[in-house]
């Protein structure tokens, strides 16, 4: 067997296209509409948007004409580099989806190329556009045939203020670093003129059906850098890791020379199958 690579074969490859297949009839039933990027393109230009960590694990190599070229290390910023170049093109509010494969040098699962399932919700600042977005994401999570999950939720104005030192604690989650836990539950631990209060508010005359799938955390932080508004975890009961993560990034797309409010997640479908694997 191959390192790092996806070797799959045809029953494995059968249950993976089953659950694709609920996946993406679940993003067309909410006019979700599906969207590519080349598997590689020239560093310089894509990583404009990158921070430090996505410039450390993405895996480069010299072109034939001697430039820097570098496989997508994830599909976010593939996108913001595609739409910004092409917005003439296109008409906003734009409903995006993809399911590609990604390219690191490190994954959790000890793969270099990894399946990546997502979406962008393009030209829309609004709250009502954060609630969209996580609703589609348990939408998407229970089309899948995940029974027990949540999606932790968190805001980028729980960490703004922190010293590094803590905002480093928060991120690789050694609480134990902090002077006190921080708060974990329902909408009772939001403060009452919080951006995540209004969210809860919004969010439970939106998609009630959806409240117990909800987990506020407010010491939720990433280290991916593009994060400007509400961030959100999915967590998969019996998995020990973070499946699928997501976000607003309102900023990413200055980068990119086009200025355009921007919100999406992507879960990492090699820690999603392995729900199914027992």
């Amino acid at each position: 067997m191959l390192q790092g690579v996806n070797e799959i074969l045809p029953d494995e490859l059968s249950k993976r296209h089953d659950v694709i297949e609920r996946i993406i009839e679940c993003f067309k039933s909410n006019e979700y509409s599906r969207i590519t990027t080349p598997t590689f393109e020239p560093y310089e230009e894509l990583s404009k948007g990158w921070g430090k960590y996505l410039k450390e694990e993405s895996i480069k190599f010299i072109g034939d004409d001697g430039s820097i070229m570098v496989l997508r290390p994830e599909m976010t910023t593939p996108i913001a580099r595609l739409v910004s170049a092409r917005n003439q093109e296109l008409r906003f509010p734009q409903k995006l989806f993809y399911l590609e494969n990604v390219f690191r040098k490190k994954h959790i699962l000890r793969k270099q190329e990894f399946l990546q399932i997502g979406a962008e919700l393009l030209g829309d600042d609004s709250i009502n556009a954060d609630v969209q977005i996580v609703s589609l994401l348990i939408d998407v999570m229970k089309s899948a045939g995940i029974k027990e999950f949540k999606i932790e939720i968190g805001h980028i104005e729980n960490s703004d203020n922190k010293s590094q030192e803590v905002k480093e604690a928060l991120v690789s989650r050694e609480y134990n670093k902090l002077d006190k836990l921080p708060a974990l539950g329902d909408s009772s631990i939001l403060p009452k003129d919080s951006y995540l209060k209004q969210f809860d508010d919004i969010f439970k005359k939106q998609a009630p059906e959806n409240l117990n799938y909800v987990v506020y955390n407010l010491g939720l932080a990433e280290e991916v850098t593009y994060y400007t508004g509400i961030i959100f975890n999915v967590l998969i009961d019996g998995v020990g890791y973070i499946v699928g993560s997501g976000g607003r990034y309102d900023k990413l797309y200055k980068d990119y020379s086009f200025d355009i409010p921007a919100i999406g997640f992507a879960i990492g479908f090699e820690k999603l199958i392995t729900y199914f694997k027992g």
